[in-house]
This record gives structure tokens, sequence and C-alpha cells, in this order.
């Protein structure tokens, strides 16, 4: 296939192939992590996969295949502010979404 359609045709593989990328939640407590894994499937269509990490390497490294990453708090000791800076400096595009609460400024 060729021309136009051929555009529209692989946009939309893209598109899907997105929506087929795991939803990545990443914290240091297993129980907290669990806990946002079973949230989440719960309002998250049926199907969405979810893997769960809980060193911030095994994050950068899956980042970039996910459709999503979700901090349920900090990683090897790093403050959830700069996991975050980091990975919307590697990833902009990538939607991230912390759930501690902010830092008092």
């Amino acid at each position: 296939m060729t021309g136009p359609n051929r555009r529209r045709t692989a946009g939309l593989q893209l598109a899907q192939a997105s929506t087929d990328s795991p939803v990545l939640i990443a914290g240091r407590d297993a129980v907290k992590r669990a806990e946002v894994h079973r949230e989440m499937s719960e309002v998250m269509p049926a199907g969405t996969c979810f893997e769960e990490f809980d060193t911030f390497w095994e994050v950068l490294v899956r980042a970039p295949s996910s459709r999503m990453v979700i901090l349920s708090g900090e990683l090897d000791e790093r403050p959830t502010e700069s996991l975050l800076h980091t990975l919307r400096q590697r990833h902009p595009d990538r939607p991230l979404v912390s759930l501690e609460p902010e830092a008092p400024a």
C-alpha cells in the first residue's frame, strides 16, 4: 500500500500499539505499589497491562515503551520530585503521575 492511505494505516497501528503498552507503577514500597495496581485496574480499561518496579533504573529502561508512568513513592532513596524531573527530561511526551503529596514550598 502506498500514498496517503498507507500513512493513515501506519498511524492507526502505532496508536493501537501505544494503548497495548504497559502502565508502569514504580515505588519502593511493594504494598503501596500493589494497592495502586489494584485501584488502577478498577478504573483502567479491561486488559490494561501493568508492570511494577522498585528501582529507578528499571523505570528508565521501560519508560520509553510504556503507556504511562505512575510513581507511588520514592525510588532508590531519591525524592519523587527528582524522579519526575528526570523522567520529564528524558521522556517529555510520556504521561507521568505522582501519587506523593507535593513538598511544602
